[in-house]
Parts: structure tokens; sequence; C-alpha cells
């Protein structure tokens, strides 16, 4: 299985983050009742990677609390925001069994 990291996760936001792409895929989540505010949270979270440094979102474990500050202040988040992403980032990703 191939491994994603972090960059590839920006990507990703990136390009989903088009209108045109985003409205259909808002709609497919929405159809399966998913959180319809996933806008939001979606372009909360690429700002705060956008506001991470490349050496940042590679090891993402690695942040103090002045880089979350900065982070904070750049995306224009909370703090509580930045630290959930970098929850998320830093969480062990599950394998399947093979």
């Amino acid at each position: 299985m191939a491994s994603i990291d972090v960059e590839d996760l920006r990507s990703v936001y990136r390009k989903i983050m088009n209108p045109p792409l985003f409205e259909r895929v808002v709609s497919f989540l929405i159809r399966f009742r998913l959180d319809p505010m996933a806008r939001e949270s979606f372009r909360s979270t690429l700002a705060v990677l956008d506001s991470m440094t490349p050496i940042e979102r590679q090891h993402p474990s690695f942040l103090n609390e002045s880089n979350i500050d900065r982070i904070s202040r750049g995306s224009g988040q909370t703090t509580e925001t930045v630290r959930t992403v970098i929850g998320v980032l830093t969480r062990p990703s599950r394998r399947r069994r093979e």
C-alpha cells in the first residue's frame, strides 16, 4: 500500500477546493448524510497546511508552542484548530491486515 505524506494531502485539498469539483464532492457527501460544513473544514485545514513550512509539513510531530502560535496567526485559525490538524497528521495510520 502506498504511503501518503502531508504534501500529498495538501495537494489533494487544493484540488478539491476547485469550486466546480468541490460542489460535486460536497453534493456527493451530503447525499450520504455527511457533514454539510465540509467546505469550512477543508478551508481551515488547508489554511493551516499552507501556513506550515515544508519541513513542518513533513515532520508535524516536532512542532512546539511557538510554531503552533505562528501557524495559527498565519492561517487565521485558532490554536485549537491548529492542534487538531496536527493531531490528525501525527496520528498513526491504521494498516489493513494482510
